[in-house]
């Protein structure tokens, strides 16, 4: 399977991007479609994941500070998962965060996510558990080099 990162750039590419962000994170919570666009999208670096032209994975870098930005919507449909296609949006991302010149990202992740991060070399950081949208997060980092 031919797995490819790159930048959505069609109405339709986001379309799908935003469809598979809602299928992955906000339906199983039983939030419905318009849930998984977030305020200042417009200022973040996007990614999708395509396996053999199918986009089944999605990813942003939100600018948090001169030096920060923040890793979300960190999705991969069911199907795809076990392809590493999780940690190839994290790369990709990081590089373009190195790219701008970032030294730090900071992820608040799923504690069902936890250890997929910890395998990516997030650290995380103590005492940060808590409840968003009805679930339990862990607050994570990595610096660059």
């Amino acid at each position: 399977m031919n797995i490819i990162i790159k930048k959505p750039k069609t109405k339709e590419e986001f379309d799908q991007y935003y469809h598979v962000r809602w299928e992955v994170l906000r339906k199983p919570l039983g939030m419905p479609v318009g849930s998984e666009k977030m305020t200042g999208e417009d200022r973040c670096f996007h990614v999708i994941a395509l396996a053999d032209d199918q986009i089944c994975g999605t990813g942003m870098l939100f600018p948090k500070s001169d030096s920060t930005a923040q890793i979300k919507q960190i999705a991969v449909l069911e199907k795809f998962r076990g392809l590493k296609i999780g940690t190839k949006i994290i790369e990709a991302l990081e590089k373009e965060a190195q790219k701008q010149g970032l030294k730090k990202i900071i992820i608040e992740a799923r504690k069902s996510s936890q250890n997929f991060y910890l395998k990516n070399e997030y650290k995380l950081i103590e005492n940060s558990e808590h409840i968003s949208i009805g679930v339990e997060h862990v607050n994570m980092e990595k610096v660059l080099y």
